[in-house]
């Protein structure tokens, strides 16, 4: 290992970066090869928007993810294609994916092109990454650190899923290099760098708009010593303006069709209530893989009494800020009722984040840990 190492750390820089790109793009072909799949694969929210877009039904999806209707006569409505719009999803990888769909049709082509779209962006992180730790530590622990990014193979997986969390990664990576530019020095181009890349990344996936505020907030902090109160104030101001400018027309696109404001997603309190009811065990997942304590998972009394709420509810245009009402009523009465429970799940929840599901079958895997154990480490020790 220290002969690898010190061979990485001697090499020229071009050199370096060159071959870390090569490498991490030739491990993500693999993981296509041995994972992709072109025949009938789960597109997801994503993909099934973007092909409704595609065949001329809109930004539009059913909720069959979210519950089953007890009702046969809507369960046959949400057979058929969608009669309104969603804002099930953030638009700029559906977006990217349905522009996909227009170039190549709806054929298996588009499903091994978006693959291949995914190793050259994942193949790239290990570069960000680079960059990122070259900003507070030494040449030679940048190069380990760009390294360990290019062998990450659960990281170099998500090229074969059609998740968009390659892109994600990609421009989360980008934001926390703008973080760092930003906290060394609040200038007017880092805080629109800063500014671009919490906006884009917040039209991938919705966390990314509260992670961005709080990332915004700490900027302001880091400088409140050197800076003066007026002078933190107008560059946050700036940062939080750029931001708020990407999310503008998809903030007055739902508006106009829910009339409420929503900058990203229908469904917040959705996510809440995954991690907060009596089916909420420690893990989204039951013993076959599958999650078991969404509403379409198994014949309980839990399911059954929202699901009849779900169904009381008229199916047009305003179902899915309707229905995210009654998930919030619903995680609210749980926590409320149940706070010790809540701290406690909540706690394994931040542990499982960096580290990985104990529940989940899949990730108990040896081959999985074995991937993600001597990275989890390294962290931890980088930590201290």
């Amino acid at each position: 290992m220290k002969q690898i190492v010190s061979l990485f750390s001697t090499m020229p820089r071009k050199q370096f970066l060159g071959g870390i790109l090569i490498i991490a793009l030739l491990i993500r072909l693999g993981m296509v090869i041995t994972f992709g799949e072109t025949k009938s694969p789960p597109l997801y929210e994503q993909g099934e928007i973007a092909r409704n877009m595609y065949h001329g039904h809109g930004f539009s999806f059913h909720a069959w993810y979210m519950y089953t209707s007890l009702l046969p006569e809507r369960r046959e409505i949400m057979r058929q294609p969608p009669q309104f719009e969603t804002a099930n999803q953030p638009p700029l990888y559906t977006f990217l994916f349905y522009y996909f769909f227009c170039l190549f049709g709806d054929t298996s082509a588009v499903l091994l092109t978006i693959m291949l779209f995914n190793c050259l962006i994942g193949a790239i992180t290990p570069l960000i990454v680079y960059w990122i730790a070259q900003e507070f530590s030494s040449e030679e622990e940048a190069r380990l650190s760009a390294l360990f990014c290019m062998f990450f193979l659960p990281g170099a997986q998500t090229v074969a899923k059609f998740l968009g969390t390659t892109f994600f990664i990609l421009i989360g990576l980008c934001a926390i290099y703008a973080l760092i530019r930003a906290v060394r020095e609040m200038t007017l181009k880092t805080t629109f760098l800063l500014g671009v890349s919490l906006g884009l990344w917040s039209l991938i996936r919705s966390e990314a708009m509260l992670l961005g505020l709080f990332l915004i907030l700490a900027v302001a902090f880091s400088h409140l010593r050197q800076q003066g109160f007026r002078f933190i104030v107008l560059y946050s101001g700036i940062t939080l303006l750029i931001m708020a400018l990407f999310l503008t027309p998809w903030t007055y696109r739902n508006y106009y069709l829910f009339e409420r404001f929503i900058p990203t997603v229908s469904r917040p309190w959705h996510e809440i209530w995954k991690g907060n009811n009596a089916l909420f065990e420690g893990s989204l997942y039951g013993a076959s893989g599958e999650e078991k304590n969404q509403l379409f998972a198994g014949d309980t009394l839990v399911n059954r009494r929202i699901c009849i709420r779900l169904d009381s509810i008229p199916y047009n245009q305003a179902f899915e800020p309707t229905m995210d009402d009654v998930f919030k009523e619903e995680a609210m009465s749980y926590i409320q009722s149940h706070p010790v429970r809540t701290l406690q799940m909540t706690a394994l929840k931040a542990a499982e984040l960096w580290t990985f599901d104990f529940f989940y079958e899949k990730t108990r895997h040896f081959t999985y840990i074995l991937s993600i154990l001597p990275f989890t480490i390294c962290a931890a020790i980088g930590l201290q």
